[in-house]
């Protein structure tokens, strides 16, 4: 596919599916890097390794919200396909953050009864006795993708190196310092503004130690994107909290990195305050959740002023549900706009009646008309609504179905109904661990309709040494005046090989879209410690 910049509209949501809020409920955390952006999918650093499978939800991290919503079309051992749901809140680049949620992993991980809510940081681990040396761990990994087109329009060559490293019980104590950063150049045609362009550039994302805070609390300080408290972004800063009983109290502050090269600046001092709460399990009911507050300032104007809540909820175990919103109260003191707003509202729910079948279904809601001392531009006054329904059913031997149904209503552009249905075969016969899986959607907006279709699949060889994720995606859709006819728009495969401690990659894709013809490769090498 062809790697730009996406400056996404509403018809980025063309091959939408359910988000499904059990996952987010029950999985794993999983961090992840931008490799690259076509105009409508993102591809990620993170795979199978780190638990990733089709269907697996996630956001990615901004300055501010609203954050934009992803979700995983297929995986390779260390790489992941994401298509865009929804309008984008942001344009992505290259080395921006994903916060997925990992629906499992290779290697099984118990049950925790200690849910930690979406805003409250991660509770610090029962003690365990020091050790005599500290552990270090990590993993530094070198990539290169190329493009080339006909036209030369979009062809460009990128390469990175990555540290993602951290040191455990440094001498001997319960303290972690972790720093996550990489160094990257760009050539070519295409990106040219961007800040790597024909110059090496080291970006630090995470530069942070964190530990006890007496036996009741955590500490974490330095340069972190706290995703316990959506819309914080990357912050250069402190972060305490303490708990009394099954109730947790946070405090978060500091100052916001500077500009998209995130260099360190006072110009934006940012605080929040939140409290945590888990309810006791009572005939199966458990509840838990978090509310806080966010302020921030501008060149010593306030310039933020927020109510952030996620609420979850477990009636049984067939039935859950969660709500998840952010609310503004207006700082700019100019008339003509709104005290306040309800600026995000994420709301699902979950219905198992059967061992093999699902029900799930919520509302996204999206509204942006207040000023800010930091905009450089008026509000725009955008809203974005979505109301989505989705439905799964087990086949049997290994076969999964499930579709979902979405309606729009948007003041930039109106959307027609957009569905999807898929089919998921897991267990391939010798192939454990492997996948294939196909979806039908259709395709409206922008001038565009028809139906889209994609498959993939995830194939283990050599005892899961070896991973091959080939891939396709076609359309039969056409703009106005046009003739319809099923169309190859992409094809490619990745492929990984894991010979401890280091793992190779390479991949190529071919794109064959709207008169344009680009090949992209990717190689690199992981050595992990």
């Amino acid at each position: 596919m062809i790697s730009r910049r996406i400056d996404v509209r509403r018809g980025l949501s063309l091959a939408l599916a359910l988000l499904p809020g059990a996952l987010w409920a029950e999985g794993q955390r999983v961090r992840a890097r931008v490799l690259y952006a076509t105009v409508d999918e993102i591809y990620i650093d993170a795979g199978t390794l780190a638990g990733l499978s089709p269907g697996d939800p996630g956001a990615l991290e901004g300055g501010g919200p609203p954050r934009t919503r992803v979700e995983v079309v297929d995986a390779s051992r260390a790489s992941a396909r994401l298509r865009v749901l929804g309008p984008a809140a942001e344009t992505v680049r290259a080395g921006d953050t994903v916060v997925m949620e990992a629906s499992f992993r290779e290697k099984p991980i118990p049950p925790s009864d200690d849910f930690v809510p979406l805003l409250s940081p991660r509770a610090g681990k029962a003690p365990v006795p020091a050790a005599r040396e500290s552990r270090f761990h990590g993993s530094l990994r070198l990539r290169h993708l190329a493009q080339q087109d006909e036209d030369d329009r979009s062809s460009y060559g990128l390469s990175r190196l990555e540290l993602n490293s951290g040191v455990t019980r440094v001498g001997g104590s319960s303290w972690s310092f972790m720093v996550d950063g990489n160094v990257s150049y760009r050539t070519g045609e295409a990106f040219r503004d961007s800040l790597d362009y024909r110059e090496a550039r080291y970006d630090a994302y995470r530069l942070v130690a964190e530990g006890p805070l007496g036996g009741h609390g955590t500490a974490r300080f330095g340069r972190f994107a706290p995703a316990e408290l959506p819309g914080f972004g990357f912050i250069d800063g402190l972060l305490l909290q303490a708990r009394a009983g099954r109730t947790r109290w946070g405090l978060v502050g500091g100052a916001r990195p500077r500009g998209a090269d995130r260099r360190p600046s006072g110009e934006r001092p940012a605080a929040g305050l939140y409290v945590a709460h888990v309810a006791p399990d009572a005939a199966r009911l458990r509840h838990e959740g978090t509310v806080g507050v966010l302020v921030n300032t501008h060149k010593g104007e306030l310039d933020r002023l927020a109510l952030l809540c996620d609420e979850r909820l477990r009636l049984s175990s067939r039935w859950s549900a969660g709500l998840s919103l952010e609310a503004d109260k207006r700082v700019d003191p100019s008339t003509g706009t709104p005290a306040a707003q309800l600026t995000r509202l994420n709301v699902h729910a979950r219905w198992t009646p059967g061992k093999n079948f699902s029900l799930s279904g919520g509302a996204d809601r999206h509204q942006d008309s207040l000023t800010r001392p930091s905009d450089t531009s008026a509000a725009s006054n955008r809203r974005y609504l979505r109301y989505w329904a989705g439905a799964g059913q087990y086949l049997g031997a290994g076969w999964r179905a499930e579709g979902d149904v979405s309606f729009y209503a948007a003041t930039q552009d109106e959307s027609p109904t957009l569905w999807r249905g898929g089919l998921t075969k897991t267990g391939l016969p010798g192939l454990r661990g492997g996948y294939v899986t196909a979806n039908i959607y259709n395709l409206g907006g922008g001038g565009l309709e028809g139906l889209g279709a994609q498959a993939s699949a995830g194939l283990p060889f050599w005892r899961g040494r070896v991973y091959l994720a080939p891939s396709v995606r076609a359309r039969d859709a056409a703009r106005t005046g046009e003739e319809r006819k099923w169309t190859v728009l992409d094809y490619g495969a990745r492929a990984d090989w894991r010979a401890d401690p280091l793992t190779f990659y390479a991949g190529g894709t071919r794109t064959e879209e709207d008169g344009a013809n680009a090949t992209l490769v990717e190689a690199g090498v992981d050595f992990r410690w």
